[in-house]
Formats: structure tokens, sequence, C-alpha cells
């Protein structure tokens, strides 16, 4: 059976994990803890990290700013990158959180995309450029680069172009199916899916490129669609593994561990995961 060389965790809220749970990680993993500035990092980083965990960061902004990382925000809010500075880092380049959108009430994947994109076309590029730059100049040993599973045309409009990627970093494209609820556009997805992985997979070295399953828990809406039990999860996890994925990113970890039933939930990933060598972290 093939298995996974390396599975990471994405944590967008950490004050959610049941600490006295993680002892159910006992194969090798890595956990990336949302946080806003290097002093949350550390706080979050020492109660997360163990034996088998190694942590890195998820720079994440204020909603006003935009939550995530793209050529929407502001030099200022860009800046904010070097303060994580030589942290194992994963960087969100996706468009920014609709402040004033009723998306904060109901959350929509189409609706995300749709209302951003309206406004990308009168965005300067030279915010793109910026922000790749900054990218660039980080020291840090991993940087990982995680966005939309879309051509390279759409996700370059609001600054997530697969041009700027550098070799020496990691990519991760999220392909969650609980956001689809009819069975027939969840299959349809999934055969797009099953396209994209073989397509980036000609595009980006073996060890440098990862997937992301979800939504095991929610996320910064509160109200995405996540999975009901752990056969739908082995179900994708399978998928995944038959479609040539070799590394695994879950989102999220907070919701595998709130589970009632978390320990069924490590032990599906944990069947499907060849042990790799955890450096050292915070």
């Amino acid at each position: 059976m093939q298995k996974f060389d390396a599975i990471i965790f994405w944590c967008e809220f950490p004050e959610k994990i049941p600490l006295r749970r993680m002892r159910l990680i006992d194969f090798p993993c890595e956990v990336y803890v949302a946080a806003k500035d290097r002093k949350e990092y550390v706080f979050w980083g020492k109660k997360v990290k163990q034996k088998n965990v190694r942590v890195g960061v998820w720079p994440t902004l204020s909603f006003h700013e935009g939550y995530w990382f793209s050529k929407y925000i502001t030099r200022e809010a860009i800046d904010k990158l070097k303060e994580f500075d030589g942290i194992d880092v994963k960087i969100d380049i996706e468009p920014p959180i609709p402040y004033t959108s009723s998306l904060f009430q109901r959350f929509s994947l189409i609706r995300l995309i749709r209302d951003c994109m309206r406004g990308t076309w009168g965005m300067k590029e030279r915010n793109k450029a910026y922000l790749w730059s900054v990218i660039r100049g980080l020291k840090s040993k991993k940087i990982f680069v995680s966005g939309f599973p879309l051509p390279n045309i759409l996700s370059k409009s609001y600054g997530d172009d697969m041009k700027e990627m550098h070799p020496r970093f990691f990519r991760n494209y999220f392909l969650y199916s609980t956001f689809f609820k009819n069975c027939v556009l969840r299959e349809l997805v999934m055969w797009y899916y099953k396209w994209f992985v073989k397509i980036r997979k000609k595009q980006h070295a073996k060890d440098k490129l990862y997937f992301a399953i979800g939504c095991v828990g929610t996320g910064v809406f509160s109200t995405e669609p996540v999975y009901g039990n752990v056969v739908d999860f082995e179900r994708d996890l399978d998928r995944f593994l038959e479609w040539g994925v070799r590394n695994l990113v879950v989102f999220n970890l907070e919701g595998v561990l709130e589970k009632k039933d978390a320990e069924a939930w490590m032990n599906a990933l944990k069947k499907r995961c060849t042990a790799f060598s955890v450096g050292s972290g915070v």
C-alpha cells in the first residue's frame, strides 16, 4: 500500500486544541500554528511542540488588513512577514477576506472568489512584486506557499503566481471535498482535483509538493462544511494516495483533536504515513 512520505497539520486556532490529546500524535509530523506576531507564535509553539512535532508559523493578518496575503494588501501588512524571518513558515496567498461582506455570516467559496476577483483588475502589480520580494528575502529553512487549486491565469490575478516560485520553496494546494455537499458536483470536483494533481506533479519537485485534505474542523468563517465521520475522511485519504500524492496536509489539527473519536482519526493518518525525521522546532 502506498503511503504518505510526510504529514503536516495546519492549526488556525491553537487555543482550541485540547492539549492533553497532543499525546495522540505519536508519529513524526509538522504543525503550523496561526499567529499575528512572533510573540503569539512562540507562546503557542511551546505548548504544541513535543517529541514528534516540529512547529512552524502560519502568519495571519487582522480581518481589516485582509487576513491572508495577496497583492491587495498594503506594504505595511506585507512587511509583517519579516517578523517571522528564520522560522519555518506557511504563507497563504488568497483573495483577502471582504471586510464588509456577508461572507462573515455565510461562507461560500464561490462568492469569496467572485467578490474578490471583481476588485482584481484595477489593482497595481507592484504590490505583487513586493510581496514576492519579501517572501524570497526570508531566510527560513522551510517556506510553504499555499493557495487555491486554480489555473495560474486566475491565481496570479490576486498574487499567487507560479512563475514567482523559487526552487527552494515548498508548495501546497488545498483540495477540500467537504465544500461540495451535492454528490454529483463533488465527484466532478474530485475529477478536477485528480487532473490538477497530475499537472502539478509535473511542475514541482516531488519532495516540495503538498496537497491539503479538509475540512476536518472549521476555519476563520466558523461555518465551513466538515467531515461528518472518519470513514469519509479515510475515503479521501485513499483517493489522495491513488492520485500519487506523497506529502499530505491536514486542515486542521484542532478539528482532529476535538473529535470524540480523535484517536480513530489519528490512526487513519498513522497507518498511511511513512516515518520521516523531525528537526528542531521552537
